[in-house]
């Protein structure tokens, strides 16, 4: 009997060691995005700006992208990022209180981004009470 299970285990392990492993592919760019330039060639095919950018110490690309400037009020209305200005506009939908709606920004003119800024990353109206919140990327 222990010898019928010990072979029922063994051809159990041997027919999914038959199975490969499919390859690993690079993830999916979600739709709309596109891939990091790679080399200074692919860089000016974005109109972008090669060298070195933030605190690595290797050069890179920062694409421009096509809706720099452009107000915005959620992070799925820009190419790049929606940030908040020095002062931030506020479009009001609910009175509250809180008051509830969107703050308005302006979309980057480089993706990636750089520096100290206030991101506007919400989805839907959300409270205005509190300002976007400041990050820092580097």
């Amino acid at each position: 009997m222990r010898v019928g299970i010990v072979l029922f285990l063994m051809l159990l392990l041997s027919s999914a060691c038959r199975h490969s492993t499919p390859p690993r592919t690079a993830p999916a760019t979600a739709a709309g995005t596109r891939p990091s330039p790679r080399t200074q060639a692919e860089c000016a095919a974005c109109n972008g700006v090669w060298g070195q950018h933030g605190l690595a110490q290797v050069a890179s690309c920062l694409c421009r992208t096509s809706d720099g400037g452009k107000p915005c009020r959620t992070h799925s209305d820009c190419q790049g990022k929606c940030v908040a200005g020095e002062i931030v506009d506020r479009e009001v939908v609910e009175a509250g209180p809180p008051p509830k709606g969107y703050f308005i920004g302006h979309c980057t003119d480089f993706d990636p981004v750089f520096g100290c800024m206030r991101m506007i990353e919400q989805t839907g109206p959300g409270r205005l009470d509190e300002l976007p919140p400041m990050l820092c990327i580097d």
